[in-house]
């Protein structure tokens, strides 16, 4: 089985009068993606490669498989080195429009090259994301390139809630740090000018232990 010990120079059949679909093949089943979503762009001279024979494609063990990869042909006792430079696409977020670091970014789902991406890993395609860097319009998003964005800004006004037992106390007030659903955060009290710790609620509301 080509998963045999989690081997990852996985093999496809080739033939000498082209490497390019084996190649698509070893790729695609390595990265367990379609074969119509891997683009074997140029594939080395390989000298002395047995015509009619079949040969087993062997990808590197370790790193990406994607960009300038090595690629080991072995054709009964022989074996033949090589490379081919390989894309992938995938359907990955990114950015609808140019957005500077900080801001939240408006996100589309769009079919990219993993030569856009440089070696980066995209991110999920849900939640919402903040720039870490300034992004241009159709940049992918990526883990380098992105966070995730809190439920609500820091700066944001909150309404406070304090009490319990039928007592319920509540002023206006504002965010000091981002805020995420059901995590502490620090929050100003306009009312008082004090600094109080809460846990975010939702919908704008910072629940206070105490009055």
């Amino acid at each position: 089985m080509l998963s045999l010990l989690c081997l990852l120079s996985l093999s496809a059949l080739a033939s000498a009068a082209g490497t390019a679909d084996p190649i698509r093949a070893a790729v695609a089943a390595q990265l367990g993606v379609d074969e119509a979503d891997v683009e074997v762009r140029s594939v080395g001279t390989v000298a002395g490669l047995p015509d009619g024979d079949t040969c087993a494609v062997q990808l590197p063990r370790v790193g990406a498989v994607t960009g300038l990869v090595p690629v080991t042909l072995h054709c009964g006792a022989g074996r033949w080195q090589t490379h081919a430079y390989v894309e992938v696409w995938r359907s990955v977020p990114v950015a609808v429009a140019d957005t500077r670091a900080g801001e939240r970014v408006e996100v589309r789902t769009e079919r990219v090259s993993s030569y856009r991406l440089h070696g980066e890993e995209p991110v999920a395609d849900v939640g919402a994301w903040t720039a870490r860097v300034d992004l241009e319009a159709g940049a992918p998003l990526t883990t380098t390139r992105v966070r995730p964005a809190p439920d609500l800004e820091r700066g944001s006004p909150v309404r406070l809630v304090a009490g319990g037992n039928g007592l319920r106390i509540t002023a206006d007030g504002e965010l000091l740090q981002e805020g995420w659903h059901g995590r502490p955060v620090s929050v100003l009290n306009l009312s008082t000018r004090t600094v109080l710790e809460g846990v975010y609620a939702g919908d704008s509301v910072v629940t206070l232990g105490t009055p």
